[in-house]
């Protein structure tokens, strides 16, 4: 149907106006695959963050330098995502806080260690691109289980010198995150929406006084 419009000719018709994407069946389809993937995708991040814990941290003051050690522990679903080839990073914040009775405890310094994983199933070969204060380097393993084994710890970091601080009860709060690195193109596309992080844990260490006795 030819329509004038400001005296020039217009082939606009109802057909072409309402796309055919847009009928209520069709939209109501893909608002059930959307919100299917979401629960999905809810349900695993779930399970992810109660599976995932930190071990023991630990804390060495020694000739007036506070080290810290620190370790991450997966379950089994998380572990067969990285062997399945699902690259991820994990990024570990170690904080110093001060304790005080009243008023809210006081962040003092920190520093965040980042580690990303890849494997490649076919070539059995895993990679870990680790950095931390600016510097990072490349390590290669043979096996998922030697990656691992140094991927999820972290051993007598130097997070400050005493001589700093002020006297009082100190602790640190390791923090350690984990973030699906590349989704297949599918899944990616259709979960647009939903952040690509896995699970946030947490956990201190005892307090201690500075300055050590």
């Amino acid at each position: 149907m030819l329509t004038p419009l400001n005296g020039k000719i217009s082939n606009y018709s109802k057909s072409q106006a309402v796309p055919v994407f847009c009928t209520p069946v069709k939209a109501l389809f893909v608002f059930l695959v959307f919100m299917g993937f979401f629960i999905f995708f809810n349900i695993i991040t779930t399970k992810s963050t109660e599976a995932a814990e930190i071990g023991d941290v630990s804390v060495t003051i020694n000739k007036g330098i506070i080290s810290v050690s620190g370790n991450l522990i997966l379950d089994d679903t998380q572990i067969n995502d990285l062997k399945n080839g699902l690259q991820k990073e994990l990024i570990f914040y170690v904080d110093l806080f001060r304790q005080w009775d009243i008023w809210p405890d006081e962040f003092i310094k920190g520093l965040k260690i980042i580690r990303r994983l890849k494997s490649d199933p076919v070539k059995n070969e895993f990679i870990m691109v680790s950095s931390i204060k600016g510097s990072t380097t490349e390590h290669r393993f043979n096996t998922l289980e030697s990656l691992l084994s140094e991927a999820l710890k972290f051993n007598n970091v130097l997070l400050s010198s005493t001589g700093d601080l002020l006297p009082g009860n100190y602790f640190v709060k390791v923090t350690a995150v984990s973030r699906i690195r590349k989704l297949a193109p599918l899944i990616g596309y259709l979960l647009f929406f939903v952040p690509e992080k896995e699970f946030t844990v947490e956990k201190n260490s005892d307090i201690f006084v500075l300055p050590a006795k």
